[in-house]
């Protein structure tokens, strides 16, 4: 019961509500806008990996550091981590939000 109110929220369903496009700036059309996958975010470095991308997990560097970009077992949500065990910035999202907040990312394999 619960999942079906869930699955009636505006976003849901990959469309945007009545009204939501005319509050956004312009979409960045490199991804589809509601493409989803996982932004690293770094001092220098703003980095988004598309969730297509990732399979079962890549390895990536950034500001010169090793990154592994891994599947999560339980909730197969992506995150990142460095060699040593600690986690950079990151955000789960879909590419408009990501793109509009850290304007002109890097995009992981263009």
């Amino acid at each position: 019961r619960l999942l079906g109110w869930f699955m009636n929220l505006p976003f849901t369903d990959g469309r945007f509500p009545p009204g939501f496009r005319r509050t956004m700036a312009e979409l960045d059309s490199r991804l589809d806008e509601m493409c989803i996958g996982l932004g690293v975010v770094t001092t220098s470095t703003q980095r988004f990996y598309p969730k297509d991308r990732i399979g079962d997990g890549i390895e990536d560097h950034v500001d010169g550091q090793p990154l592994r970009i891994s599947i999560g077992n339980i909730d197969a949500v992506p995150y990142a981590e460095w060699t040593d065990g600690t986690r950079p910035i990151q955000l789960f999202s879909r590419w408009y939000g990501f793109s509009l907040t850290f304007p002109g990312p890097e995009i992981f394999g263009h």
